[in-house]
Order: C-alpha cells, then sequence, then structure tokens
C-alpha cells in the first residue's frame, strides 16, 4: 500500500516536472513568433497602394493630350511652389493642323477641388469678385474664356495670326482658323452625374490601338434610352455639389424634393435637396456642349465653339460620360426645335479614357484614416495661355492670396470683354451684334441675343428646365 503510494508521488512530481517544461517551451515559442513578427514589421515598408490604378487607353491620340496637359501641370505647379499630393487637373488642348501633322498645346488650365457655400455666394451677390467654383474644369474653362479674349483682341490689332481669324464680312463675328480643334481633359471623371454608376455598363469602351497619335476615334453615341423608373432615380437629373454638413452621409442618395429616392454621386446632392447652390461639373459640361464654351459674351464676337473631344484620366466610364455630359440633351437639337439660333446644338464628342496618370505616387493604407486620397488642399491653381505665371487662388474664399480678384473672376472677365469691344469699335471691326455702350451695364445687358435664345430653349426643356427654375439660386456660369 505504501509503495503504490510512492509511486504515485514520483509519478504526480514526474508529470509536474514535464507540464512546466511544456508550458516554458511553448511559452518560449510564442516569444520568438513575437520578436520575429515584430522584426518584420520594422523591416517591412508601410502597406501603400498607388494613388490611381493601372488603366487602358482609349487611343494615342487620348494619350498625347493627357501627356500635354500633365507636362502643363508639373511645369505650373513647379512654378507656383505647389506640390499637390492628390487633386484634379483639367486643361483645354489645342489642336492645329494647319501646317500637316499636329500640334497640341494647352490654352488653359485648372486644378482644384473646391467651391464656396451658399452664404459667401450671396455675401457677394451679383458682383462677380470671387470665384464660387473652384473644380478644376470650371477653372479651365474660365481661363479659356480669358484666353479667348485675349486672342480676339491681339487679332483686332495684328489681323489674325493666331488660332483665331478675323471675320470675313463687315459686322460679321470671328471665328477658330481652320484646321484647329479643342480639346477638354479631366485627370478624374467630372463629378455628378457623370460619376454616377448606373444605368449603363461601367468600362472604358473600345481601344484604338491601330490609330496613330493625330487620329480621333469613330465614336458614334447611341440613342439614348431612358426608362420612366430611371429617370425617376435621377438618370437625366441635374445635381449640385454638397455643402460639408455634420452627421452627413456619403452614401449618395437623396430624396429630390419629390418623395422619390434620386441617386446622387459622392460630394452631390439632387437640385432640390437644398445641400449646396453650386451645380455640379458634369451638368455644367453638359452646357457647353449644348450652348459652346465661349460663354454668353464671347458669343458675339464668335460662333458656338464646341468641344471636339473629351479625355479622362481616373474612373472613366464612356457610357456615363456620354450619359452625363451631352446624351441627355440629345433632343436639344434644330431637328426638333424649330426656334433653335443657327449653330446652335447639342454636339456629341468622342469620350476617351488614358492610361497616364496625373498622380504616380503611392498612398499609405496604414490606419482607417490612411486607405482613401488626401484632397484637402485648398489652395488652386488657374492659368490661361499668355499669361506669364499661373495664377494661385485661395479655393475657401474665391480670391487670391490678401483679398485680391482672380482674374478670371466674372467681374475680371467682363471688364477684359469691355476693352476688347473698345478695341474692337476702334479697328471698325466690332460685331454687328455688340450692344451700344452703356455705363453700369450689366452681364445680361451684354449677353449676345442668339445666345441668350439658345440658353433660354435649354433651360425650358427635359432635365434642364430645372435649372431654368433655379436660376435665382443656382450657380449656373462657370
Amino acid at each position: 500500500m505504501s509503495r503504490d503510494r510512492g509511486v504515485d508521488a514520483i509519478s504526480l512530481q514526474a508529470w509536474r516536472k514535464m507540464r512546466h517544461a511544456a508550458l516554458a517551451y511553448a511559452y518560449a515559442a510564442a516569444a520568438l513568433v513575437l520578436i520575429a513578427r515584430a522584426r518584420s514589421q520594422r523591416s517591412r515598408p508601410p502597406p501603400v497602394r498607388s494613388a490611381e490604378k493601372d488603366r487602358k487607353s482609349t487611343c494615342a491620340f487620348a494619350d498625347r493630350v493627357a501627356q500635354c496637359a500633365i507636362e502643363a501641370f508639373d511645369r505650373l505647379c513647379a512654378a507656383a511652389g505647389i506640390e499637390y499630393r492628390q487633386t484634379v487637373c483639367a486643361a483645354i488642348v489645342a489642336v492645329d493642323r494647319r501646317a500637316g501633322g499636329a500640334t497640341f498645346s494647352v490654352v488653359a488650365l485648372g486644378v482644384g477641388t473646391k467651391f464656396l457655400r451658399a452664404a459667401q455666394i450671396s455675401a457677394d451677390g451679383g458682383a462677380g469678385r470671387v470665384v464660387r467654383d473652384c473644380h478644376a474644369e470650371v477653372l479651365a474653362r474660365r481661363a479659356f474664356k480669358r484666353f479667348l479674349c485675349a486672342e480676339l483682341r491681339r487679332c483686332v490689332e495684328r489681323g489674325g495670326g493666331g488660332l483665331l481669324r478675323p471675320p470675313s464680312d463687315s459686322g460679321g463675328r470671328f471665328g477658330v482658323a481652320d484646321g484647329v480643334t479643342f480639346h477638354l481633359y479631366s485627370s478624374s471623371q467630372p463629378c455628378g452625374n457623370a460619376s454616377v454608376r448606373r444605368w449603363a455598363k461601367s468600362g472604358a469602351g473600345a481601344v484604338h490601338a491601330e490609330l496613330a497619335d493625330t487620329e480621333l476615334p469613330p465614336a458614334p453615341h447611341a440613342r439614348l434610352l431612358a426608362p420612366a423608373h430611371a429617370r425617376k432615380q435621377g438618370m437625366l437629373a441635374l445635381s449640385v455639389k454638397r455643402e460639408p454638413r455634420d452627421g452627413g452621409s456619403e452614401n449618395g442618395a437623396d430624396d429630390g424634393g419629390g418623395g422619390d429616392t434620386v441617386v446622387c454621386a459622392s460630394g452631390t446632392s439632387a437640385l432640390a435637396s437644398g445641400e449646396g447652390v453650386v451645380l455640379s461639373c458634369s451638368d455644367k459640361i453638359a452646357r457647353w456642349n449644348a450652348l459652346g464654351a465661349q460663354g454668353a459674351l464671347l458669343a458675339h464676337f464668335l460662333p458656338p465653339l464646341y468641344l471636339a473631344s473629351v479625355t479622362v484620366g481616373r474612373r472613366f466610364a464612356r457610357a456615363h460620360c456620354e450619359r452625363a455630359l451631352c446624351c441627355r440633351l440629345q433632343d436639344f437639337a434644330p431637328a426638333t426645335i424649330a426656334a433653335m439660333p443657327p449653330g446652335y446644338g447639342v454636339r456629341h464628342p468622342p469620350m476617351l479614357g488614358t492610361a497616364l496618370k496625373l498622380d504616380r505616387a503611392a498612398i499609405s493604407t496604414a490606419g482607417g484614416a490612411g486607405s482613401h486620397a488626401d484632397f484637402s488642399e485648398a489652395r488652386c491653381l488657374c492659368w490661361a495661355a499668355g499669361d506669364a505665371a499661373p495664377e494661385v487662388l485661395d479655393g475657401a474664399t474665391g480670391e487670391v492670396a490678401g483679398g485680391a480678384t482672380s482674374r478670371v473672376c466674372s467681374a475680371r472677365l467682363r471688364a477684359d470683354f469691355r476693352e476688347l469691344c473698345a478695341a474692337a469699335r476702334s479697328a471698325r471691326l466690332a460685331p454687328a451684334s455688340l450692344p451700344p455702350e452703356a455705363e453700369g451695364a450689366t452681364k445680361r445687358d451684354l449677353e449676345d441675343g442668339e445666345y441668350r435664345t439658345a440658353r433660354e430653349l435649354l433651360h425650358s426643356r427635359g432635365c434642364f428646365a430645372e435649372w431654368g427654375r433655379r436660376t435665382s439660386t443656382c450657380v449656373a456660369i462657370g
């Protein structure tokens, strides 16, 4: 009996020793694993992703337009002393085929992602002393109007020689020189309707690798079909850039004021939501494709000046671009509107994608906040060919440093137009449509009559009728 107890005591003691040894071994192994993991994490670079995904180009022409714009962006940012982390760049590129082949040159460029709030716009009133919308596409178009005004002035003073030609008849309009076309580049899919990925398959469309870099691909736009349920969801609808708000949702769904859920892209809201007053870039580009990019004032001097193509970088989707930037206005045409002024009517430019990246950097994905691009930079850039240096605007105020007015604000553009009118009258090249000189004339007083008629027709039809009803509160210019 005592012998059995002794054996049991020895067995228990041995078991305890083995248990302690096993635990010590496990602890040591776990410690080695933790040490190896820590060493690996110290030696391993932080997780990153490319700022822009790899993608395919529609054609070499798109890449050439993009390359021209990106080189100008790099040069002008260096001149301004700005190094953007992430941003959006837009440019208007002139393609000149007069000498054989084709030369590509940037004539207007904008960089930015900011816009003013309703209270700031209200404080400016109708003075036009602040730039209300500093999104890249809008700044590029403002710079383009500045370029056109300066080019017309040179044409008046020198009798031609640039990208424009003088009128052939007394009192007639100037024109774009034969063989010259203008093309829009945007480094990202425009905000608003073009960024809503519904009602069509997303994708870049056909690739035309066989074309030379001077050739545009054939790009007919199919007639857009808009079923009733899609219209209710906002397939053709306008949208506003949503003002930041506490606890706001970014899911892109809105009650459009009538009880139906209107699908909107991130960062935008339905026009009737009351959450913003600055219209989306998709809506503004669509209007340029309907009325021309020259605007209401320069329409005295130029016929409607339409974009010959649109090239987009990141997030490009051809079907969505076609729907948003032109095809939802497919019936705004002389064939369906008898009262349409000569030369006006929606155009359907080729929608092209480019593989060239504006942002070639990497973004850290460590932690939740690091997984997204940072578009917080408030400084915006604007430049027109002929400017000695780019202008830097504060996107939060719509002014340049020190509170000075921008050279592309509406007030300055109107002043440039008045100087152009005076020079044209002095040279006896004034278009017959120019109104007589009058002190205190408003922008509407100075507008070209045919342009105004076309705009009123646009604002009375389809989805853009909502724009016409809200011009007192929404920013339709830019």
